[in-house]
């Protein structure tokens, strides 16, 4: 239980940060590099997904998203691409998802290695 509480609690800390003062933030948006948005929040969510080892961690890429609409909209986005936040959160659920999915793989293979 107590793993379970400190992965949500990093996961949701780590959630508001990237929705709020980044995402929604205009001063970050052209300073960004895409190819390493994606590359990072691949490996938080499969590192989130390892340190969970349970399934439910797949879906946090979409707890994301649920966050991310009450954020509006950002005029400049990432590149000056899209406008509402939330839309850069759905744009990251295909790489977000099987990271996820991975790292709570990795997590239980380890856990049952331990086991062993």
């Amino acid at each position: 239980m107590r793993r379970v509480a400190g992965v949500l609690a990093v996961y949701l800390a780590l959630a508001l940060v990237w929705i709020y003062a980044l995402l929604d933030n205009p001063d970050v948006g052209d300073r960004v590099n895409r190819f390493g948005i994606l590359l990072s929040v691949a490996l938080v969510y499969a590192l989130l997904g390892a340190a969970a080892a349970n399934w439910w961690a797949v879906l946090l890429p979409l707890v994301t998203l649920l966050l991310a609409l009450p954020a509006g909209s950002n005029p400049q986005g990432i590149g000056g691409d899209t406008d509402a936040v939330w839309i850069e959160s759905l744009l990251e659920l295909p790489w977000a998802v099987p990271a996820a999915a991975i790292g709570v793989l990795a997590g239980r293979f380890a856990r049952r290695a331990r086991r062993a």
